[in-house]
């Protein structure tokens, strides 16, 4: 199975799995369960519960590497789909407010005839 791209800053799960092992597989959702190895420290990964609804992505070096990821979330396919859409969604609210702080930054020198604020 190919890595699952966990963060935009290119954390990944990386699964070392035997060749029948698909996107379909369930996630391991036990705190001692191995899912993989975190691309970035080589930490093994865990699914770790951490309330009645979600779970999060837990390295046992590093720490949690998501946020909490709703329980509906319970293949290795899902998994990577919302990472995507998660991916994605982030990327651009940070673009947002790089934009905003632009514009915001501007529209500051514009008024003062170009002088600093």
């Amino acid at each position: 199975m190919k890595p699952i791209l966990l963060t935009k800053y290119g954390e990944t799960l990386e699964i070392e799995s035997p060749s029948y092992l698909t996107d379909t597989e369930e996630l391991p959702k036990c705190p001692d369960v191995y899912a993989g190895t975190h691309s970035v420290c080589g930490g093994i990964i865990f699914i770790k519960p951490v309330s009645e609804t979600h779970f999060v992505v837990f390295c046992s070096i590093c720490g949690r590497i998501t946020e909490p990821i709703p329980d509906e979330v319970c293949t290795y396919g899902r998994l990577r789909q919302w990472c995507e859409e998660r991916n994605k969604k982030n990327t651009e609210e940070e673009d947002r407010q790089v934009s905003r702080r632009f514009l915001s930054r501007f529209e500051i020198d514009r008024a003062g005839d170009g002088a600093s604020a």
